[in-house]
């Protein structure tokens, strides 16, 4: 039973798909990340309520603390722009995945992949095998030849 190799848009099919749930599901993440920030961190603050509440000496994180200051307002704002910096990375990385799909955008497509291997999310522990097959795979010869047929 000899079986016909598979063609470039199978071999793409995959990975791409992974390639574009990777990317939704980082853009999820970094957008609840920022939601977080500029809500002022619910969750921290809950934190510190309930350990007060139990007894516990919180004055190393009390709100109060935490939120006024030149370095507070340096940190936030760092944190907000290096949260729209990872958001963007995510949205690009779920185009490449679509672009993929449709074996369009080759070198955009590559640096998806060695973007989706970048530590710089949450899901950077799939990011990092995922990106190394996406490149593998856009590296074969017939996968390439097929991005520049389309």
């Amino acid at each position: 039973m000899n079986e016909a190799p598979p063609n470039a848009a199978e071999r793409l099919r995959a990975p791409a798909t992974c390639l574009v749930a990777y990317g939704v599901l980082s853009v999820l993440l970094q957008l609840g990340s920022l939601v977080s920030e500029l809500l002022g961190n619910p969750l921290q603050q809950r934190m510190v309520e309930f350990l007060k509440e139990r007894g516990i000496d919180t004055t190393a994180f009390d709100s109060d603390s935490l939120s006024g200051g030149l370095l507070f307002g340096a940190s936030f704002l760092m944190n907000i722009v290096l949260s729209a910096l990872q958001l963007a990375l995510s949205l690009f990385i779920g185009w490449a995945g679509l672009q993929m799909l449709r074996r369009r955008h080759h070198a955009a497509c590559m640096g998806a992949a060695i973007a989706a291997c970048l530590p710089c999310s949450a899901c950077c522990c799939l990011g990092l095998p995922l990106g190394i097959w996406v490149l593998v795979v856009l590296n074969r010869e017939d996968v390439r030849q097929s991005f520049s047929e389309s």
